[in-house]
C-alpha cells in the first residue's frame, strides 16, 4: 500500500505469443508514503521512482524535506524487485543520500540525478549510508561526499 502526492504510474508491457509480461514499473511522483501493510513488491521486474516535476530535489534518509521527493529507511525498506531499484532520473534535480542502510533484494541499486540543471548532482551527507548491492550513481554535474 503507498499514497503519492502528484503521481503518474507507467506498467511498461510488452507482448510475446499473445502473452503479455510486465517489463518494469516507473513511479513519476511529487512525494511518496509507502505503507508497512505492503510495500511495492514487483518482483523480478525494474522499479524506477523519480519526481514528476524537471529538477524537483529527491532525498533518501534523513529527516522529511517537503520540497523533495523523500524516501525514508523505512520506506526504502519495503521496495521489492530482484531487479534494479533506481531512485531519481531525468527529472531528479539534486539528489541527497543521508544515513541510508539499504539491505533489499535488488541486483543493483541506481542513484541517478539527470535532470539538464547546473545543479543535478548526487550528494551523500549527514549520516553514513550502507549499501549492500551494487551502486551506480549518476549525475549531469557533481558527485559529492560531505561528512
Amino acid at each position: 500500500m503507498f499514497s503519492v502526492d502528484c503521481c503518474v504510474v507507467i506498467i511498461l508491457i510488452y507482448w510475446y505469443w499473445y502473452l503479455p509480461a510486465l517489463i518494469s514499473l516507473l513511479l513519476y511522483a511529487g512525494d511518496v508514503d509507502i505503507q508497512a501493510t505492503g510495500g511495492i513488491q514487483v518482483n523480478s521486474m525494474p522499479l524506477v521512482i523519480q519526481p514528476v516535476t524537471a529538477t524537483r530535489p529527491m532525498k533518501l534518509g534523513g529527516s522529511v524535506s517537503a520540497t523533495s521527493l523523500h524516501l525514508s529507511n523505512a520506506e526504502l525498506a519495503l521496495l521489492y524487485t530482484t531487479n534494479s531499484l533506481t531512485l531519481g532520473g531525468v527529472y531528479t534535480g539534486t539528489l541527497t543520500v543521508d544515513g541510508v542502510s539499504l539491505a533489499n533484494n535488488a541486483s543493483v541499486v541506481n542513484l541517478w540525478s539527470q535532470a539538464t540543471s547546473a545543479t543535478s548532482s548526487v550528494v551523500f551527507s549527514g549520516g553514513a549510508s550502507n549499501f549492500t548491492q551494487p551502486l551506480d550513481v549518476r549525475c549531469t554535474s557533481n558527485i559529492l561526499v560531505s561528512t
